[in-house]
């Protein structure tokens, strides 16, 4: 995914994105927010360097929106 890519789908789902390395697990966490509703994952390394991670991360990120959406539905 390009970055315009993914600040769309942020403003699409209305959500945020944080990620960031962890040396410890060597993958990458991925948060995701929505409303003060989080989720997280951890994608490993060998899944990041393989040559089918665009599609990939497209559905991990719409699964963990959809996770959202229905814990910001629940709440309300």
């Amino acid at each position: 995914m390009t970055v315009k890519e993914v600040l769309d789908f942020c403003a699409e789902r209305e959500v945020e994105i944080y990620t960031r390395y962890d040396f410890i697990c060597a993958g990458l966490i991925v948060k995701m927010r929505k409303k003060n509703v989080e989720t997280d994952t951890v994608i490993s390394r060998e899944e990041a360097t393989s040559a089918g991670f665009g599609l990939t991360i497209r559905f991990i990120l719409r699964q963990m929106a959809a996770e959202l959406d229905k814990g910001v539905t629940h709440d309300n």
